[in-house]
């Protein structure tokens, strides 16, 4: 589904010193309904990565291939699901669902329909009518969720969407969010600083470099799903994360 070929990205500096190199000649393949976690140092490039496969900003050289089409620029076939949420506090759990059907101009009727499935989908029934500002954090996360898949994008795109939650609220979010893929089957690109969630929730491990970030190389894991809490206790993913740490680790095996 994604191709991303000789991939590099720099960006101006606002002084006199030469540009900031922020991906350097990254390579790899994802196939249709994969789990991909991507994992790195900070300010390795992995946004840069996704703003790049999302089409909000254009390479340097190299491409990006999303079905075989290069991409040129945003689509509603690959979302993103930002840090932060962004959802509009000015709207309900409803009408931030509801935003992008609208966009795509499918009628009152579809909309209610859909935005149903979607709060039922994400465990929020009761709360179709609140504001954001009456909704705990992990209930914001998963209504920036809800919107994301609302839209039946191919793929959702996550920038450390679990990140700053504490680790109970996280546990049961990764436990949704696995739940949630393996109902639809989407292509999934979830970075994440946290070694053991990035191990715990994919297929495939993408770990970068520093910058200039590049593919270092890339750690199988076979779990079946559904996975449970327990598994991170067992000496399986101890030993992926430790593979994951050895690529990470300063002065580790460069594989790009």
């Amino acid at each position: 589904m994604i191709s991303v070929e000789n991939l590099s990205k720099l960006f101006e500096t606002h002084s006199k010193r030469d540009p900031v190199e922020a991906l350097r000649v990254v390579n790899f393949r994802v196939k249709r309904g994969e789990f991909i976690s991507i994992i790195g140092p900070s300010g390795c490039g992995k946004t840069t990565l996704l703003n790049l496969i999302a089409g909000f900003i254009r390479p340097e050289q190299g491409s990006v291939r999303f079905n075989g089409v290069p991409v040129s620029g945003p689509g509603p076939d690959r979302i993103m699901v930002f840090q932060e949420g962004n959802l509009f506090e000015w709207k309900t759990v409803r009408s931030n669902i509801e935003f992008g059907l609208k966009a795509k101009n499918l009628n009152i009727k579809k909309q209610k329909k859909i935005s149903a499935e979607m709060v039922r989908l994400v465990g929020l029934n009761g709360f179709e009518d609140s504001y954001p500002s009456q909704l705990s954090t992990g209930m914001k996360k998963r209504v920036a969720l809800a919107r994301a898949l609302a839209v039946d994008p191919d793929c959702v795109l996550m920038d450390e969407p679990l990140a700053g939650l504490d680790q109970m609220i996280k546990e049961r979010l990764q436990l949704e969010i696995m739940h949630l893929w393996k109902l639809t089957r989407k292509t999934i690109l979830f970075v994440t600083h946290d070694i053991e969630e990035a191990v715990f929730m994919a297929q495939r491990v993408f770990v970068m470099s520093p910058v200039p970030g590049k593919i270092r190389g890339k750690v199988e894991v076979d779990i079946a799903y559904p996975r449970k809490i327990e598994v991170k206790a067992g000496r399986y993913l101890e030993e992926r994360k430790r593979e994951v740490w050895e690529l990470l680790r300063p002065g580790g095996p460069d594989y790009a």
